[in-house]
């Protein structure tokens, strides 16, 4: 099987886009007024369900499963 290179695009490039912001503006820009919101991972962020609580008329109903696989490798 031969590849072939993908020809670039011509014109400019865009700039790149700064896309780091803080916890409580993600959670409003993200999280929609009146939502259902469920979390399943291991090792939570913390940081972000505090805000998520904090901001709590914008989600309906937050379920959240926090499971741990210490050990578990």
């Amino acid at each position: 099987m031969k590849f072939e290179p993908i020809p670039l695009r011509k014109g400019k490039a865009k700039p790149p886009t700064y896309k780091v912001m803080s916890i409580k503006e993600a959670v409003s820009k993200f999280i929609h007024e009146g939502c259902y919101l469920g979390i399943s991972v291991s090792a939570a962020p913390a940081a972000i369900i505090w805000e998520i609580v904090r901001q709590k008329e914008r989600i309906k109903t937050l379920s959240l499963s926090i499971t741990s696989q210490i050990g578990m490798s």
